[in-house]
């Protein structure tokens, strides 16, 4: 489907599909689309000792640019090369967040470490624990820059 905004200042038509999320903004020269967000949408996966890896669906050219690692029962990093978590830029991180296995409460947190490290903290019925990111689906949306 192809969807046009009718600029009348200018006197011309804009295609914008495709641009859900996305806010027009006049340049001194004409309109353009801008996405409000930039986004990474995937599931994240973590066994054992292992770093968690990431399967990306949508990737706004971010995942290249992470480093996962593990840094202890439970804990995990996710540095970014291009400082995503800086606080001039507002981001949204949403986890498969409270869920329960076999009974089990499970919880999935974020703390911002630095303007490149963003720390995952996964614990079952209170207790850190490995092995809860198991295809877990996760958003990502960076506001700003």
């Amino acid at each position: 489907m192809i969807i046009k905004y009718f600029d009348e200042f200018e006197g011309v038509w804009i295609d914008i599909s495709g641009q859900t999320g996305s806010s027009l903004e006049y340049d001194g020269s004409g309109w353009t689309s801008t996405p409000e967000y930039r986004v990474v949408i995937g599931t994240i996966s973590q066994t054992g000792t292992d770093a968690p890896t990431i399967d990306a669906y949508k990737d706004s050219g971010y995942v290249a640019g992470f480093t996962l690692t593990y840094v202890g029962i439970g804990v995990y990093n996710i540095e970014s090369d291009d400082n995503m978590f800086d606080t001039t830029n507002n981001f949204w991180c949403n986890f498969s967040n409270h869920s329960s296995i076999n009974s089990d409460w499970i919880v999935i947190q974020t703390y911002v470490v630095n303007a490149s490290n963003l720390k995952i903290f996964t614990y079952k019925s209170g207790s850190l624990t490995n092995e809860i990111l198991l295809n877990t689906p996760f958003e990502l949306r960076i506001y700003g820059n």
